[in-house]
């Protein structure tokens, strides 16, 4: 992970805000820890899984968001403790997109890789909140299908025609655009 954090240290935007979702495991702590150096515009969510652990997980995330005097929130789920892995990464998505504002970028953990991705289609500037995560780690813009790569923000899958509702700019746009990336920073 060592060759990602450095990535996400080379691509930093200190006029950007960002939004670490904070598991309370070693590898968030140290992101923290490195991006509070890097950038005073930062602040922490725990996402609640309502799991064997998450309590004290809970607890941990709280005390390295008071350590680095950083805005720290917890992110309750509807989760059942005896949730499924994809249930919980579905829903871990949805509150963590739920919860960010138009001007942030998101910064995860995926697997054994980082991704930061902000919640604003790239098609219409739409917000990406109920989209859904499918297995194959794409995210499916939940207006009209699109899908990205959670790793790398490619377009898997891009719009072919506009909703009737769309504004001429957004259905022109969409003519004359094949593919735009998710906004990812390169990690």
């Amino acid at each position: 992970m060592s060759s990602n954090i450095q990535k996400i240290i080379e691509n930093i935007d200190l006029s950007k805000n960002y939004v670490l979702a904070l598991s309370g495991g070693v590898d968030s702590s140290v992101l923290a820890h490195i991006l509070a150096k890097q950038s005073a515009k930062i602040r922490l969510v725990f996402v609640q899984h309502n799991q064997k652990d998450s309590k004290k997980l809970e607890i941990i995330a709280e005390k390295i968001a008071d350590s680095l005097n950083l805005k720290f929130k917890i992110l309750p789920t509807s989760l059942n403790p005896k949730s499924s892995e994809t249930k919980m990464r579905d829903e871990r998505y949805k509150v963590l997109l739920s919860e960010l504002k138009e001007e942030e970028i998101l910064i995860v953990r995926n697997d054994d890789n980082l991704s930061a991705f902000s919640n604003l289609c790239p098609h219409m500037n739409l917000p990406l909140e109920m989209g859904q995560i499918t297995t194959d780690n794409e995210f499916l813009c939940p207006f009209h299908d699109s899908k990205f790569c959670l790793r790398t923000g490619a377009v898997k899958k891009w719009v072919t025609t506009s909703p009737d509702w769309a504004p001429e700019e957004a259905v022109e746009l969409t003519k004359a655009i094949k593919e735009i990336p998710l906004d990812l920073l390169p990690i």
